[in-house]
């Protein structure tokens, strides 16, 4: 295919998507039952959740996650969607990530009931390994303490950028960045109590 035909074939697949908004969220909420196995309300062929779970596991997770970037926080795909953007992260600065979350710790770890109640500590990696299971097919844990688990991160980067040694030039950044992921930890969090109560979808 030309490379004019390809960018064409994406403009129409976004006019798709803006005509008929509830395509992608049907198809967002499908894909998100499907990758937990868990049941879709319309009849799906029978290899449907074989097929999803192969295409992510061949590279199709970034092709997924965006049809859930439009998702409500507390929603399946958006609570998938908030896992995808600190993996995302954990991937790209790894070392940074791992730091931050140190930093984070020796200030929250007395005083935070989320993150002291955590019965294994949290560590970057363990929470991208985490993450993985969760969208490559091999967990078999709760959805529930997942989510929290993946907020307790982000609630300990959010505390680490705001301790973290630097230049006064620096704050400003700092300090937004540090909101940005104590939002989604707190989105997080708010999902997995929705989880154990009544259980997205």
């Amino acid at each position: 295919m030309p490379p004019w035909q390809v960018e064409w074939s994406e403009d129409v697949d976004e006019a798709v998507w803006r005509s008929h908004p509830e395509r992608k969220a049907g198809l967002a909420r499908d894909t998100a039952l499907l990758i937990l196995g868990r049941a879709t309300d319309s009849p799906l062929p029978g290899d449907m959740s074989r097929r999803v779970k192969n295409f992510i596991v061949d590279g199709g997770l970034d092709d997924v996650a965006h049809l859930w970037s439009e998702a409500q926080a507390v929603s399946l795909p958006g609570a998938l969607w908030r896992l995808y953007r600190v993996r995302d992260q954990i991937l790209k600065q790894p070392e940074d990530i791992a730091r931050l979350a140190e930093i984070g710790h020796d200030s929250l770890d007395t005083i935070d009931p989320v993150v002291a109640g955590l019965r294994d500590p949290i560590t970057a990696e363990s929470v991208r390994a985490l993450i993985d299971s969760v969208f490559f097919g091999a967990f078999d844990g709760e959805l529930a303490e997942a989510l929290t688990r993946v907020g307790a991160l982000a609630k300990l980067v959010a505390r680490g950028l705001l301790d973290v040694p630097h230049d006064r030039s620096d704050s400003v950044g700092l300090a937004q960045s540090s909101l940005a992921w104590g939002v989604v930890a707190d989105e997080l969090m708010t999902a997995g109590d929705a989880e154990r109560r009544h259980g997205l979808s």
